[in-house]
């Protein structure tokens, strides 16, 4: 371990008397005088190889290979090496700035080890109440103290007090990440707060007393703090005040997000609200909660992993329940006798329900392939600024949930639909069919592939038949003065797909089994053995059917 009594000086050291040359842990050196009470990082050849301080002492050009340091001294107005109050000077050369007379600026940092301040006016850091100043400023200066150890840690030790400071700010930071859990604003989560207490704990054993590392470990801690309690307004407001300033801040940061023309938004609530059923608000809260800034980087991250956490999550749910649906659905479709409403309906649900699963699978792609904290701030930039807003983004998540709740809304009407067929009687689709053949045309006991057709029959161009309902109707109408008829009974399904339905004269069509509709059949005439399920043989009892109608009623089916 490199300590800074260990301080590199070779036997042909470039170093000239009374200066120290140091390492920083991270490699890059710099020089201090003890004498003077000067620290610079600046290390060049003086153009007359002369070196000046401010009691004029001089060294041959040979020794020299510091900064161009006998011009900087000269801006020092008082001597520092009689200070008791720890105070040295760190100087800094910028060449070549435009409008200096000599082409070169000069920038010094006084710095103060006993009270652990800076500031780049000497007053500032020599004054006897130098401590008593606002707490907004004395901050400020310790902020500049500590970022000046953090760089030059190697010729001086550590405060006393620092590892005291560092521990009672990190105290806070667990407590506050405790109490205020996600919603904590402090730099450092409560792992992070472990992490650093277990490093503090450790560095507070006296082997690493002289340990340059330990220096820049802990001065760039209480750096961060200062810094953090500048952003907080450390100090500065009573707790009302701090309060009114954080509700100010919510308020500002929520009215600062995109909304949609205001003319557009009761359109816009109503389709959120009927069309949508209201899911885009929901994703609405989480785009709003993930966009959320709470002063700490690692929450951003957070927020942001677990909102593409939950999309993935819910969207794979739709994904299985849309397949299920659509699968359900062309079940549905494959029903042969399914009625056009039911038909339509299910038609409804099948592309809904495939809607949801390309819009689901295209989200998932979508965000899983944006994890990075820069990814999500373009996300977010993206959906605040277009024309709709945070709502149009919301809607847009929506799409899958919203789809399939309309795929569920329209199947379960296609199942109502079909299932209120059996209600509707004669707009069913019937079991068999029937033809009415009189006994002047007798069927023999062993039925031929083809029948002799009738004379409307042949003159119409089709078979003329009717349903078990339009039976007693058919006899009254069309049989009333025959004796005796053959009923021959026939699939319907066997015949379906000639089969028409039209009123008597096949002048116009409807729908099936509607009233005054009656099932003809087109295939050419063809009525025989490959179509007649049974045939019965009915006898008019007393000038009436009713009689034979009664005693078929279980042959006599829909």
């Amino acid at each position: 371990m490199v300590s800074r009594s260990s301080t590199l000086v070779a036997e042909s050291s470039p170093v000239p008397n009374s200066w120290l040359l140091h390492v920083h842990p991270q490699g890059w050196i710099y020089f201090s005088n003890s004498e003077l009470k000067i620290v610079t990082d600046q290390a060049s050849i003086t153009p007359s190889g002369v070196f000046a301080s401010p009691s004029r002492i001089k060294l041959r050009a040979k020794d020299i290979r510091l900064p161009e340091v006998y011009e900087i001294l000269d801006k020092v107005t008082q001597p520092l090496v009689d200070n008791s109050q720890g105070i040295e000077m760190h100087l800094q050369v910028a060449k070549e700035l435009s409008g200096a007379t000599e082409g070169r600026g000069v920038l010094s940092l006084a710095v103060n080890h006993l009270h652990c301040i800076a500031s780049y006016q000497l007053e500032d850091v020599t004054r006897s109440d130098s401590l008593q100043t606002d707490l907004r400023t004395l901050n400020r200066q310790r902020r500049l103290y500590w970022n000046f150890l953090w760089n030059h840690p190697s010729h001086v030790a550590l405060p006393s007090r620092a590892l005291n400071e560092a521990k009672d700010a990190l105290i806070w930071y667990i407590t506050d990440n405790l109490i205020s859990g996600q919603r904590s604003v402090v730099p450092f989560s409560k792992l992070e707060c472990d992490d650093l207490g277990k490093v503090l704990k450790e560095l507070a054993d006296p082997c690493y007393d002289a340990s340059p590392a330990k220096t820049v470990f802990v001065a760039w801690l209480l750096r961060e703090i200062c810094s953090f309690r500048d952003s907080v307004h450390y100090g500065m407001h009573t707790l009302k005040e701090s309060d009114a300033l954080r509700q100010e801040s919510r308020t500002s940061s929520s009215s600062a997000i995109s909304r949609p023309p205001p003319f557009l938004l009761p359109l816009l609530d109503l389709v959120i609200r009927v069309v949508f059923f209201g899911i885009p608000l929901i994703y609405l809260s989480h785009v709003r909660k993930s966009s959320e800034y709470r002063g700490r980087l690692a929450n951003v991250q957070q927020n942001w992993e677990n909102y593409i956490e939950r999309l993935v999550r819910e969207y794979a749910h739709f994904l299985l329940i849309a397949t299920v649906l659509l699968s359900a659905t062309v079940g549905i479709l494959s029903v042969s006798d399914i009625l056009q409403p039911a038909k339509t309906a299910a038609i409804v649900s099948a592309l809904a329900s495939l809607g949801s699963i390309i819009v689901g699978v295209v989200a998932i792609w979508r965000h899983q392939a944006s994890t990075r904290t820069a990814d999500s701030f373009t996300y977010m930039y993206n959906a605040q600024h277009n024309y709709f807003g945070y709502h149009g983004h919301a809607m847009i998540l929506s799409l899958p949930p919203v789809l399939l709740v309309w795929a569920v809304v329209t199947f379960t009407a296609s199942i109502l639909a079909y299932a209120m067929q059996d209600a509707t009687g004669p707009t069913d689709r019937p079991t068999y069919i029937y033809k009415l053949v009189p006994a002047s045309s007798p069927v023999p006991d062993t039925l031929p592939e083809r029948l002799p057709l009738s004379e409307l029959d042949t003159t119409s161009g089709f078979i003329h038949l009717s349903t078990a309902v339009q039976i007693p109707g058919t006899l009254k109408h069309f049989f009333a003065e025959h004796e005796q008829v053959y009923v021959l009974r026939i699939k319907y399904a066997m015949v379906e797909k000639d089969i028409r339905w039209e009123d008597p004269k096949a002048e116009v069509c409807g729908e099936r089994g509607g009233e005054g509709f009656f099932p003809h059949l087109y295939n050419g005439g063809r009525l025989g053995s490959g179509e007649i399920d049974s045939v019965a043989v009915w006898d008019r009892n007393a000038g009436s059917w009713d009689e034979a109608l009664r005693k078929a009623e279980p042959w006599l089916v829909y």
